[in-house]
């Protein structure tokens, strides 16, 4: 029996992202892949030797699920300093990447049912993560170059297409 029979029907049709496209074809044709922010080399030997410090001095754990809280004090002085923001830590939460962020913002807010408009162009990974919870999805394309909130294309759907 193949993987595939013990997948949820929702994840096993979803894909691949953009980002997985563009990484395998950029290895495909040993392309450089400006699409991720992939580190060229080891980086800066300062990061690297701080790496190591790290590794050696402290844990090599997971750190706890809303990130290391020297570094959420220090977002938090971050943009305190440079945008007057009050933070506390505890309102920080730490990923590993942007997607990681927004998906899990998307599942922790949106619930069976809910509409949620999506401003098209969007990160197409987005389709996957409003059809886990159950939501309903009305994409608007804007037209101009400024974006504008195109009630028209959620208006023009019937009660129908609303309740998905």
């Amino acid at each position: 029996m193949s993987i595939s029979h013990h997948i949820h029907p929702l994840y096993a049709a979803m894909g691949t992202t953009v980002f997985e496209r563009m990484s395998a074809l950029s290895r495909e044709l040993g392309a450089i892949n400006l699409g991720q922010g992939f580190p060229e080399g080891g980086g800066p030997v300062p990061l690297q030797e701080a790496a190591v410090r790290a590794l050696q001095d402290r844990s090599a754990q997971y750190p706890p699920s809303g990130g290391l809280p020297e570094l959420r004090e220090a977002i938090c002085a971050f943009y305190a300093a440079r945008q007057g923001l009050s933070l506390r830590p505890e309102e920080v939460i730490v990923t590993s990447g942007a997607t990681e962020a927004i998906a899990s913002a998307i599942l922790a807010l949106v619930q069976p049912g809910d509409e949620v408009i999506v401003f098209e162009p969007a990160y197409d990974a987005m389709r996957r993560w409003f059809a886990a919870p159950g939501a309903c999805r009305c994409s608007c394309r804007s037209r101009r170059r400024a974006l504008l909130i195109r009630w028209t294309c959620w208006r023009r759907r019937s009660a129908r297409e609303r309740a998905c």
